[in-house]
């Protein structure tokens, strides 16, 4: 089950004010070992990733990643304490973001049931 929540920011991109969009905060529980959709791609737009939590919710040590894209590297790695362990990451105003049309997916090493939440935005795509 994800929840779904939001709050004004203001985006600036190359030096350009765009107007305040809304970033929207999911929150998925991944179980299964293997990627996980958290964020799925929508053609001709970019995901802006603002905010990043982890959150073990039971009692083993799990090992947890982002990957951008099918393919992409694994990065923003966390090795959880178990039950409760977290870690949280802000990324206002660092660019963090995905290429038009990709999907946000976590990757868990092996079973365990960790809270995977990220604050994000979407964007169309300026490229030609």
């Amino acid at each position: 089950m994800s929840r779904l929540g939001a709050y004004i920011h203001p985006v600036i991109s190359e030096g350009m004010a765009v107007r305040p969009r809304f970033v929207k905060y999911v929150t998925q529980a991944v179980t299964a070992s293997g990627d996980t959709n958290i964020i799925t791609g929508t053609t001709g737009y970019r995901t802006m990733i603002f905010y990043l939590m982890y959150s073990n919710e039971d009692s083993s040590m799990p090992s947890i990643s982002l990957r951008f894209g099918t393919t992409g590297d694994l990065f923003m790695t966390a090795h959880l304490p178990a039950s409760g362990g977290t870690t949280v990451h802000n990324f206002t105003g660092c660019g963090l973001q995905t290429d038009p049309g990709e999907v946000v997916r976590a990757n868990l090493v092996a079973p365990g049931n960790v809270s995977v939440t990220l604050g994000y935005l979407k964007y169309q795509s300026m490229e030609v």
